[in-house]
Formats: C-alpha cells, structure tokens, sequence
C-alpha cells in the first residue's frame, strides 16, 4: 500500500508536469493540482558543419592552419564534425576530428560535407580540390597558385583563406549559402590512361575504425554484425550491446548505399569513451551476407563469437547474464522473440529450427570453419558444418534476443515469401 505523501499547510498550489501526475497526485491526497507541459525551454538547435580533408597531417599540408580554424570554430561555439582521411598517427587531439583510413572512393563523402577543406603551403594540381568542386561541394583552401587555375573563385565556390589566417569569416563560412559557380577544365587523360593498365590494387575490404588501442585485449566476447542499408536500425543493435571491457564489436558495412556508413562513423565519434571496442570494415562492393560475417569471423579475438543481425537487438541485462554461462563449453545457446511476443527456446530438439543467430560459440572450436557465398539461409549450412566436429553444449533458457520478425522486406521475410531461393548464387 503506499503512503500519502507529506503535504504542508503554506502549499497553496500544486503543478503538475501531466494529467497522469496530476490524476495520481488526486487519488493519492484528495487534492488537486494544476497541469503544466513542457518545463523546458529548448533553444533552437545549431546546425552541424560538416568538414572533409583526405590529406596529410604535417606542416607543408597546413596541420598548423587545421588547428588554429579548428580554435576559430570553438571560438564561435560553431558545431562540427571533421573527417579527415589520413594514415598519420601523430594526429591532431580534437574531439571533433573523426579519423578515416585513406581510400580512393570519398565521392560520398565529399558529396555530403559542407565543405572540404586543403590548407597546404602549396600543391601542384588539388586533385581532391577538383573532385570536391565537380560533385558540387564548396572548398576552403588557401592562397596557392593552383586554386584559381583549377576553378576556385572567392565567395562563389569557396573561400580562400591566405597563409597566416588572417582574412578567415568563420561566420559568413557557416552562414553563406554560395551561389555555385565552376567551369572544369577540358582534358583527355581517358585517352592517356588507356594505353596502360592501373598497378593499383583493389580492397575489397577495408578497416574503417579501429578504436581498441588503448583497451584491455583480453576480450570475452566478439559481437559481429554484418549490415546492409540499415542506417537506422543498426545504431539500436548497437546500443543493445552491455558496454564492457571484455567485449568487442566488428561491424562490417556490406557496401551499403544509403547513410550506414556515415551513421556508424558518426556512432564511433559519439561513443569513444565506451569500455568496449568497436572496429568496423567497409566491403567496397558488396559481396553478401555470408562473406561479409567471414570478414567478422577472421578478425575476432573473443573467446567467444555471438553474431547480431543489424535489424534485431539484444536485452542487454539478459546478454550480460548469459555471459555469466560461458564456462568453456562450445556451444552456449539462449531463446529469442519475435515481433508478435513469440518466445522461442532452444532446446537440445529445437536447436536446428533456429540454426541463426541463437548462441556464443567458442572462437577456438569454429577455427577455420567458415560461411558459404549465399545470399541466404548461410547460417543453416554454417551451423551443420559446426556440428558435424561434435561440440559440448548448453541450453541457458536466457531470452537473449529480440528477432525482428516479421519485417516485410527483410532478408528473412523474402527467403519465407519466396522472393529470394535459399540457393546458392542465385
């Protein structure tokens, strides 16, 4: 039963933040109490400047100008995101500077910054100024001889800052909306180029972020998430995770078209305090769900490998529970629910009905088993090849696990509509 709450004869009146307090309040005391909403005031919100620079960090490529319109930035309370594309380890210490592993293909990237910023003491060409301009995207750049002959004009696609820093608008840089202007030059470089082949090698897979560097090594368990075009739903994935020292999350982008990898850059940016690592991979085309957990797969260091659909979730008190049974057995497996309520156990009869994402399994047993190329239905043949090597198990009865099913549209939901064949290839 609960208690009547002290109530003092000088209390003339009584505010209540919503008719459900107010209601309470009433059955409570017998008294009434005025309803008032939103005791906040909220200011209205500054938009972000987006910056991009795919440069060097060292003097003769303006790491020292980077650092003072950086201070500029600061100085005027202007909110923003800087993400820089370099292999140099001596970086600048700025919260708002996001590392990026160099790459040849940042055309989205540049597409979505407001502006890309070079602040070299000289260049012979610009080529990511040029590349900048044609996509549309306004430059920062300073004064060099280049800028205007590549196409750069003052106020109309960019600014042009001189060497000391001294003729830098931070506000009309935020404020401006430039009417954009730019003629690119005429070449015949294809013709050039087609006499040779290109020595460059492609990746098909690179390391986006790595930010386990300074945390503990020894990890317990290894969280691997393949993602395709899940901008949204991957991020809630990823906030169902326990924050641990003792667990690693791979993440790898399967060549998504939409904002998913930008939102994961930006996840990185907002949690780099977390106790567990987070290491993401981009497949630069995309090669389907089974390869892409094979890149999770051979990059683990946990213990234990749990995969995580990027459209489910974990209860996370009920992970952190599970983890409490990982005691060297093989195969640790938990129950899942579905969309419409349904739990489903696992059990010694009912662990092949649900061969997905249903259990911890120990790294050093899987050893070099690894996926098919399937579009679908990979985790069906993956499990077999599992248990054909005779694995000790246990059954928790821990639901784990929140299996959004059905989503139309999802991978699962084409396999059980027939969209998709579970077939290999095809």
């Amino acid at each position: 039963m609960i208690e009547k709450p002290p109530t003092h004869e000088k209390i003339t009146r009584r505010i209540a933040v919503s008719q459900t307090v107010a209601d309470g309040w009433y059955e409570l005391t017998g008294e009434k109490a005025d309803v008032i909403y939103n005791p906040f005031v909220l200011d209205e919100p500054k938009r972000v400047l987006t910056l991009i620079s795919p440069t060097r960090l060292s003097s003769d490529k303006g790491k020292h100008r980077m650092i003072e319109l950086a201070n500029m930035l600061e100085e005027k309370n202007i909110p923003y995101i800087w993400y820089i594309f370099t292999d140099d380890t001596d970086g600048i210490d700025n919260p708002h500077m996001v590392y990026m592993k160099p790459t040849l293909d940042i055309g989205g990237w540049i597409q979505n910054a407001d502006y890309l910023v070079q602040l070299s003491n000289a260049e012979g060409y610009c080529y990511s100024v040029v590349e900048s301009l044609k996509l549309g995207t306004p430059v920062i750049v300073t004064d060099m001889p280049v800028i205007h002959e590549v196409g750069v004009i003052d106020g109309k696609n960019g600014f042009i800052v001189d060497f000391e820093m001294k003729n830098v608008d931070i506000d009309k840089i935020y404020n401006s909306r430039l009417t954009f202007e730019y003629e690119p030059k005429n070449d015949s470089w294809d013709k050039e180029l087609a006499k040779g082949k290109s020595t460059y090698e492609f990746k098909e897979t690179e390391l986006l972020v790595k930010n386990d560097v300074w945390k503990p090594k020894n990890k317990k368990v290894s969280v691997i998430i393949p993602v395709y075009n899940q901008e949204d739903l991957v991020i809630r994935a990823l906030d169902s995770i326990p924050d641990r020292e003792d667990i690693e999350i791979i993440v790898i982008n399967d060549a998504s078209d939409d904002n998913t990898q930008k939102n994961l850059i930006n996840y990185d940016y907002r949690h780099g305090n977390d106790k567990r690592s987070l290491i993401i991979y981009n497949n630069n085309e995309n090669k389907g769900v089974g390869l892409t957990k094979n890149v999770g797969l051979d990059n683990a260091t946990g213990e234990y490998i749990v995969e995580l659909d990027s459209d489910d979730y974990f209860y996370t008190e009920a992970f952190n529970e599970c983890i409490d049974e990982l005691d060297g057995t093989d195969i640790v497996y938990f129950n899942l629910r579905t969309n419409d309520g349904t739990v489903f156990r696992l059990t010694n009869n009912t662990k092949t009905n649900y061969c997905g994402n249903t259990k911890f399994i120990r790294r050093n047993f899987i050893a070099d088993t690894r996926y098919d190329d399937l579009k679908a239905c990979e985790d069906y043949y993956y499990y077999n090849e599992l248990l054909k090597k005779k694995p000790t198990e246990k059954f928790t009865d821990i639901l784990v696990k929140h299996y959004n099913y059905p989503r139309e549209n999802s991978l699962s939901w084409k396999v059980r509509n027939g969209v998709i064949k579970p077939s290999w290839n095809t």
